[in-house]
């Protein structure tokens, strides 16, 4: 359980890495996919492209066996929504049918609560971006103004100059 918890601590630094661990583990030893559901959701958030899908499927996967070895055990959590059928009963077994269904409702919710931050992520990404531009967009009108207020200043220092040698050569 400590392992689980500092994993649980580093997801977040290396999300890939302790995700595909959670999985490895997840799939090794008959435990609660929690963990792994966890990580898979700071992993998602992490990642984009086929690298996503994967991890989602490889925990999609764990959970389907986490779940099938809870069907073989003498107290299944799943079994205790129905009846209770004992182990190793046609009736225990005909559950299997609702294992991938299930499992699916479980990994769901994680896998959308990655994309959403990485979503969210890349919205406030973009938001920046255009704070940025637009800033750069009122620095290059303040100098755009700056530059015609100079030229109207050279011109009329210009025309006056103008004006004044002209009159001067006159006289």
């Amino acid at each position: 359980m400590i392992g689980v918890s500092v994993m649980l601590v580093w997801r977040h630094r290396w999300p890939v890495w302790i995700s595909l661990g959670a999985i490895l583990f997840t799939l090794l030893i008959p435990t609660t996919p929690l963990p792994m559901l966890i990580a898979l959701a700071a992993s998602v958030a992490a990642v984009d492209g086929r690298r996503r899908w994967a991890l989602i499927g490889g925990s999609y996967l764990a959970t389907i066996v986490t779940f099938v070895w809870d069907l073989s055990a003498p107290t299944s959590y799943l079994a205790m929504w129905v009846d209770k059928p004992a182990v190793g009963t046609p009736e225990r077994w005909a559950l299997l049918w609702a294992v991938p269904v299930i499992a699916a409702m479980v990994v769901l919710p994680f896998a959308a609560v990655g994309i959403v931050r990485h979503l969210r992520a890349e919205r406030d990404a973009a938001q920046q971006e255009t704070v940025a531009a637009e800033r750069n967009v009122q620095a290059l009108h303040r100098e755009v103004d700056l530059e015609r207020h100079r030229r109207e200043l050279a011109r009329e220092l210009h025309d006056t100059l103008a004006a004044r040698l002209s009159t001067l050569s006159l006289h």
